[in-house]
């Protein structure tokens, strides 16, 4: 997760979707609180804009304490799962996919009426970053990865004494 003094600086003002340092993020909630002894998988959502959720979420003062904002683009967020009862953490930092929430995607969906991605079985969250991104920013050709290796070609000396006589 990302440290962000305040995500409501970093509002989209022609969608209401999160950008920060020229690429889309997201706001959900790290540490959720269950019944353990119900507990399957976690039902609370993640969300792409700052929709009705959020706005009920910081009517009651819940909203700065609670979210956190990730770049994570697969769906799947770090989680801590605690027992709503004792307060004792059942498991931390695990992995598990989340669901967009639909309050976001109504709100999307009227701002981008043409695209049917915003339609909830039809949501994919690589596809929204792929089209929605910050289109201005430019990134680097390479990544710390794929980056070539800096050599000389085998005929560097004669280059550079032809390069050197003129």
């Amino acid at each position: 997760s990302l440290d962000i003094e305040n995500i409501k600086d970093h509002i989209n003002p022609l969608d209401g979707t999160f950008d920060y340092k020229g690429q889309k993020v997201i706001l959900y909630i790290k540490q959720q609180r269950y019944h353990i002894q119900y507990f399957d998988e976690p039902t609370y959502k993640y969300h792409l804009c700052y929709c009705s959720t959020l706005e009920q979420m910081e009517a009651n003062n819940r909203f700065n304490s609670r979210y956190v904002v990730t770049q994570r683009v697969d769906g799947e967020f770090l989680i801590d799962i605690i027992d709503k009862y004792t307060g004792k953490y059942h498991e931390e930092d695990a992995l598990y996919k989340l669901n967009v929430c639909k309050n976001c995607l109504n709100n999307l969906r009227s701002t981008y009426p043409h695209d049917s991605l915003f339609y909830y079985g039809r949501f994919e969250l690589e596809k929204f970053l792929e089209v929605y991104n910050t289109k201005h920013i430019k990134k680097p050709k390479f990544s710390e990865k794929t980056i070539p290796k800096d050599r000389y070609s085998d005929d560097w000396k004669d280059i550079s004494k032809k390069i050197r006589k003129m």
